[in-house]
């Protein structure tokens, strides 16, 4: 049964037991990992803007300060409208129509112009100044030669902007160029001469060659290796998040690798054989964006079921993002032939809690298998790499649980360090994490067995993806066997902060066992990938609204069976270190295109220098 969408939430007390509707999906930002976090940091300009009015005004201000450069009177004044400000209105309107690209809107048209008026009043204010003390250069040479430098910068940007082919950024990078040039004319019109052109010409070609080779340094050998464009990347970035994911996927899918993900589900039912819930562990990582490729995981995998589903987060990082819609309906298919196959048994261990060098598993057998939750809380926990993952699985199942569902609580983020509670093959964190595993298999295999009790409820939340809440809500599952009860709470968030599990579990009364987990859904990222649950909403309301969903599952108890089984998906994912390694190399290229194309300006204003003293 497909989940329902419903609409906004008007009270706290809304719960549904046993329901499987999730809330309205709401948009989302891009997460990043470490070194592409490098990448958007050097690039911020081109994804985060003022709007149009600040930029206008802001180059009406330089425009004016200029003119008080130029010259203490009205006139100056008017000289600085007219040279700065005008051109930088004209960039501001058409760039946008000119370029015809979703990603370059009215916007982005307004601070590149804005960038534009303030290169040319540098350029103009600083010959002033030397045309006073030195009596060399005219403030139209000036705007001249700063005009044939700002189409290269505009050329470069566009191109980030628009994508390819390069030549298609040629017109609108020249809208407020020439407009500058017009401008020169009308105001000086004995300067233009076909000499002057010629000078203009030549001096923005140097310009132009300047930033081909910072394109060409950059580009060169990612095309070699993997045959992208990371400026290609930039541009589809842009248009997705204009609302275009397709191109995104497509270029994500040229990038990727196929992969055998292991995908494992728990199915509770009825004595009469009727599904109440399923919890689907899969070796898919729920990003990287929150409508491309696997970040629609959670919601479609909840989307599955006649009764309510959990998608908690298993052990994988963004080296198995599903590249595609097609590898998240493999992974769907996979998740419901597995249910499919899952044997029913009438009976369950209890629950048991083991921790190891600062690792806490809590563990229940059930089916043929067994639910682990881990954490590292109350360090940073968050991805566990997919090698790990492998590795614990199999010593699982070494210890007699056919099919492990390992579920990473991705729950507590003590801070915004991208690389806190990552767990690396080889690592002592992963050595932790396998002996805090082997121990809670160990008690399992002693544990107290009997019939099994499950009951289920889910509640929306009055919070949005913007303050960490993802579109499937709170979720509970409780368990009882004999006097033990439990209960495991599913948030569909990206990580929590620091102590709200604690306080969460501390909330819940008369329970046996309680853990928390996330979903770790991509729905609620942003550019700077830090929106942890509880950083942005009252820590108090969340936990009244946690505690009161658990209550709802235990109060929703009946007898259940359990059943488990795993199956295979092949999907396209990211691969192994695929993005971050064109992060990395685009990281490391970028300053030195940067010099390349600083030593080219460097030149050209010297060229253009000469020739005007020249004439």
């Amino acid at each position: 049964m497909n989940e329902p969408a419903y609409g906004a939430v008007t009270s706290r007390d809304e719960l549904a037991v046993g329901s499987n509707r999730p809330p309205a999906d709401r948009a989302g930002g891009p997460p990043v990992s470490i070194a592409q976090q490098h990448l958007v940091d050097r690039t911020r300009f081109l994804f985060r803007v003022p709007g149009w009015p600040t930029s206008l005004g802001l180059a009406l201000v330089v425009a004016v300060l200029v003119g008080a450069v130029v010259g203490p009177s009205r006139a100056g004044v008017v000289t600085g409208l007219t040279l700065v400000f005008v051109p930088a209105a004209v960039g501001a309107l058409l760039t946008g129509p000119v370029a015809d690209s979703p990603a370059v809107g009215r916007d982005r048209s307004a601070a590149l112009a804005l960038v534009g008026a303030i290169v040319t009043g540098v350029g103009v204010a600083g010959v002033a100044v030397t045309q006073r003390v030195l009596a060399v250069g005219t403030v139209a040479e000036a705007v001249l030669v700063t005009a044939a430098g700002l189409f290269a910068l505009r050329l470069l940007v566009l191109f980030a902007l628009a994508g390819p082919p390069f030549r298609a950024s040629v017109l609108p990078a020249g809208v407020q160029p020439l407009a500058a040039a017009a401008t020169v004319a009308a105001t000086y019109p004995g300067l233009a001469t076909p000499t002057t052109v010629g000078i203009v010409v030549a001096v923005a070609t140097l310009y132009v060659l300047a930033v081909l080779g910072l394109v060409a340094i950059v580009e060169y050998p990612i095309r070699r290796d993997w045959g992208v464009s990371p400026f290609e990347f930039v541009h589809l970035f842009l248009a997705y998040v204009t609302g275009q994911p397709a191109d995104l996927e497509r270029y994500f899918t040229t990038l990727g690798e196929p992969a055998d993900l292991a995908v494992t589900a728990l199915v509770f039912r009825t004595a009469a054989g009727v599904e109440r819930a399923r919890l689907v562990v899969s070796g898919a990582h729920p990003g990287p964006l929150p409508s491309v490729g696997g970040g629609t995981l959670p919601t479609r995998l909840a989307a599955g079921g006649d009764g309510l589903s959990f998608v908690p987060h298993g052990y994988s990082d963004h080296d198995a993002n599903p590249t595609d819609q097609a590898g998240v309906a493999a992974i769907c298919e996979a998740a419901d032939r597995a249910v499919d196959g899952a044997a029913p048994r009438p009976t369950a261990s209890v629950p048991v809690v083991r921790t190891v060098d600062g690792v806490t598993v809590t563990a229940q057998a059930m089916g043929d298998g067994a639910l682990f939750l881990t954490t590292f809380a109350p360090e940073a926990t968050d991805d566990v790499h997919h090698t790990v993952g492998a590795t614990v699985r199999e010593r699982a199942r070494a210890a007699g649980l056919d099919d492990p569902l390992l579920v990473d609580a991705h729950n507590c983020k003590p801070s915004d360090d991208l690389s806190a509670g990552y767990v690396t093959a080889g690592s002592t964190s992963a050595a932790a994490l396998e002996a805090a595993v082997d121990a809670a298999a160990g008690a399992l295999a002693a544990a107290e067995r009997g019939p099994l009790a499950v009951g289920v409820a889910r509640a929306s939340t009055p919070w949005s993806t913007a303050e960490g809440f993802g579109p499937l809500g709170l979720r509970a599952l409780a368990t009882r066997v004999g006097d033990t009860t439990a209960v495991y709470l599913l948030v569909d968030g990206n990580n929590l902060v620091a102590g709200l599990r604690e306080r969460v579990q501390a909330a819940v009364d008369g329970v046996d066992v309680v853990e928390v987990a996330t979903t770790d859904t991509h729905a609620v990222n942003r550019l700077d990938a830090a929106n942890a649950v509880g950083a942005a909403v009252d820590a108090d309301a969340f936990v009244v609204r946690a505690a009161a969903v658990a209550e709802a599952a235990l109060d929703d108890l009946a007898p259940a069976t359990a059943g488990t089984a795993t199956t295979t998906a092949t999907a396209t994912v990211f691969g192994e270190g695929t993005v971050d390694a064109i992060a990395t190399t685009t990281d490391r290229t970028l300053p030195l295109g940067g010099w390349f194309l600083l030593v080219g300006a460097l030149v050209a204003s010297g060229a253009a220098a000469v020739l005007f003293w020249l004439r």
